[in-house]
């Protein structure tokens, strides 16, 4: 065989390999979806609901990416360019998976911000509720072509991921349309790949599947809900609304939650307040004493007063419970005021709806004063944990540290002691006397609390003098407080254990803040009066500074000159006190008293004749028509 037709075998061999190779799938690397999608969602809107902004990054990625790939859809005029396996066999490039995912993303958020959009706004526009719908169906779409993508090109468990993000934006279709058996079973899927998957992965995956999972949960439970597989209790309904950040799905379950109240509502209720019975007809108000109680049973559930001050998430959030009660509360005196309007006429109605609009503000005042007695105790904890008491003189707040200082625990015990005193003030015609003498004993230890972090301001700002004297006076309000409790016959570890535990580790403190608060008062002193010396030193006869030698400086000199006189000179010359300032106080000599002896002796002229002569000469001199008109006459 001749040189030529080797060449030829050889060309028409690697031809071959090359169709072998083209026709054989390719194979990319691991991509994370969920990481993926979970680190764009965080630092692009997400992590504040917004979705709009979510959805712009979206499409810019998408054309950064495309740009780089040099996929794009050509200059000036537009060439489609779809995205199917034979286009992926085709590009071998892995950014594909990419795109698809960004484009399915894409659709998702603009589909939430719209629904976010008509949520807010309370419309239920159809075309824009058609629009929601047509955007999930397209983020479905892409899902499904990158399960497919990912199914022949990507390793296995990127391969698994896919198909568990597919059926999780199959689910959120579904439950749009409430197609809600579909629904349950894509949700269910992709709890049941996405648990598999957080068992063979790191500490962070496993983080970031198991946080997916707990969103699955909760529409799992609602569309069994919806279809009536396991009943939901109200509790169980209010507790998944608590956990949900999709807030259309939170507007499902406040739709939900009201068609159970009204399900409720038996006709009339009655409340008891002051020892009298108030009847309760309008059902506005049935639903809101019902919202109030729930308001009230998730609160103790979720246990607020024993928050981790170490979350870095917004602390206002986790008061999201109690600003939902408060508003319930302002609806229900809301109501209560229309009712008392409407019936001016009867007398014994108007009785009722006072007491009725009383009995709300009363128990909305009682838990303004519990959530801010939380909010006190955070703010005790952060102190604490930043030194504390010990640490008071020197503590200092900055712009960039989150420092909390005891002039901002006064003010939150000044908001807590302002509505204390309304209460107390709406519960004085009450008359069961033992409620108010309980109420004043609590607003007297809230004041001691108070007065303890008002002297820990005056350390931290180095008055020490008065917070020194403040300090007896807090053993005294301490005394007065504890003899009330005796006069009242009311113990206030009975009434209020928590705060009588915090009096009296509050207690425990006074005696060391007395002690060391002595201390840098006789230090301060001390320095004051050095650095008042040495300035004393430097000034000369006349007040002024002394330019070239100081008083020390010509002794010093003085010495060195007449060593046989003083031949040691010595060490602490410097500081020597040469004189005691300031001086101390002496005796004077009396100044002498000068007194008039000759007064009863002497005869003094009579004033009052010649003063009568001058006057008769001044009118002589003025009579007469020239006398009159004269005008050097005085």
């Amino acid at each position: 065989m001749s040189n030529k037709d080797l060449k030829k075998a050889d060309a028409l061999n690697q031809k071959m390999d090359a169709e072998t190779d083209d026709s054989a799938p390719i194979q990319f690397e691991r991509i994370d979806i969920l990481q993926t999608v979970k680190n764009s969602q965080s630092q692009n809107g997400l992590k504040h609901s917004d979705y709009n902004r979510y959805r712009r990054y979206c499409a810019k990625r998408l054309k950064r990416i495309r740009k780089s790939m040099k996929f794009t859809y050509g200059k000036g005029k537009f060439l489609k360019k779809p995205i199917s396996l034979e286009t992926v066999q085709e590009i071998k490039d892995p950014r594909i998976l990419h795109v698809v995912l960004y484009n399915a993303e894409r659709n998702w958020a603009y589909a939430q911000s719209l629904k976010q959009e008509f949520s807010n706004t309370g419309s239920k526009n159809t075309r824009l509720l058609q629009h929601v719908k047509r955007k999930l169906l397209k983020a479905q779409h892409w899902s499904k072509l990158l399960e497919k993508i990912a199914q022949q090109h990507a390793e296995k468990k990127s391969a698994l991921e896919a198909v568990a993000y597919a059926e999780y934006m199959n689910g959120c279709y579904q439950f749009e349309i409430e197609n809600w058996k579909v629904a349950l079973q894509s949700f269910s899927n992709g709890r049941n790949i996405f648990s598999e998957l957080a068992k063979i992965s790191d500490s962070l995956q496993k983080m970031i599947y198991e946080e997916k999972i707990e969103q699955l949960e909760q529409s799992i439970r609602y569309c069994n809900h919806k279809l009536g597989l396991k009943g939901q209790g109200v509790s169980d309904l209010i507790d998944m609304k608590n956990r949900i950040h999709d807030p259309s799905l939170a507007g499902k379950i406040d739709t939900i939650l009201d068609e159970t109240r009204k399900q409720n509502v038996g006709g009339s209720m009655e409340i008891k307040y002051h020892g009298k019975q108030i009847p309760i007809k309008n059902e506005k108000l049935i639903t809101l004493i019902q919202k109030i109680d729930e308001g009230i049973n998730n609160i103790s559930k979720q246990k607020l007063e024993k928050m981790d001050v170490e979350d870095d998430g917004d602390e206002s959030s986790k008061f999201n419970a109690y600003i939902e009660l408060f508003s319930n509360y302002d609806d229900a005196i809301r109501i209560s005021n229309k009712e008392k309007e409407e019936n001016k006429a009867i007398e014994s109605a108007q009785q009722l709806y006072i007491l009725l609009g009383n009995y709300f503000l009363s128990n909305k005042y009682r838990k303004v004063i519990e959530r801010n007695r939380i909010q006190v105790g955070i703010a005790k904890s952060k102190l604490m944990k930043d030194g504390g008491i010990e640490n008071i003189w020197t503590l200092k707040k900055s712009a960039k540290s989150r420092v909390v200082t005891p002039q901002e625990i006064v003010k939150l015990y000044d908001n807590t002691l302002q509505v204390m005193k309304q209460l107390v003030d709406l519960e004085g015609s009450n008359p069961d006397f033992k409620e108010v003498k309980t109420l004043d004993i609590q607003e007297n230890a809230l004041r001691l609390l108070r007065l303890f972090y008002v002297i820990c301001t005056h350390i931290n700002y180095g008055k020490l003098v008065e917070g020194y004297s403040l300090l007896f006076h807090w053993e005294q309000q301490y005394e007065a407080l504890k003899n009330k409790q005796a006069e009242h016959s009311i113990q206030l570890d009975k009434v209020d254990k928590e705060l009588a535990e915090d009096i009296a580790s509050h207690r425990e403190k006074i005696d060391v803040l007395k002690i060391r608060t002595h201390i840098s008062i006789l230090n301060q002193r001390a320095s004051e009066k050095e650095a008042l010396t040495k300035k004393m030193g430097d000034l000369n006869l006349e007040g002024k500074a002394i330019q070239a030698n100081t008083l020390h400086a010509i002794i010093k000199a003085q010495l060195n000159e007449n060593r046989t006189v003083a031949p040691e000179i010595p060490d602490n010359i410097e500081t020597m006190q040469l004189t005691e300032f300031p001086p101390k106080l002496g005796l004077m000599s009396c100044r002498p008293f000068f007194l008039d002896l000759g007064y009863s002796y002497l005869a003094y002229p009579d004033v009052e004749k010649k003063a009568a002569e001058e006057d008769r000469q001044k009118a002589k001199s003025k009579s007469g028509i020239f006398g009159r008109f004269n005008p050097f006459s005085k």
